[in-house]
């Protein structure tokens, strides 16, 4: 590791100004990618559960001032 190892695998050469090596940064990379679309995707189911509402007009849609009250 002193020399330069990777910090996961701690053996293969890392780049310059990186902790990790090559294939362990793609790993790294295709691991945060299928989080974000794990995240994304509840993100869908959860607004997808919601019950639909109609929408309601509001008091200011049917021409009601709020200073009017």
């Amino acid at each position: 590791m002193a020399q330069g190892g990777c910090h996961i695998c701690a053996y293969r050469k890392r780049a310059e100004g990186d902790f990790l090596c090559a294939r362990c940064r793609e790993d790294h990379d295709e691991r945060a990618r299928k989080c974000r679309v794990a995240i994304d995707a509840a993100a869908i189911d959860e607004f997808a559960a919601r019950p639909e509402t109609a929408h309601r007009t509001s008091d200011l849609g049917r021409g009601v001032s709020p200073v009017e009250r």
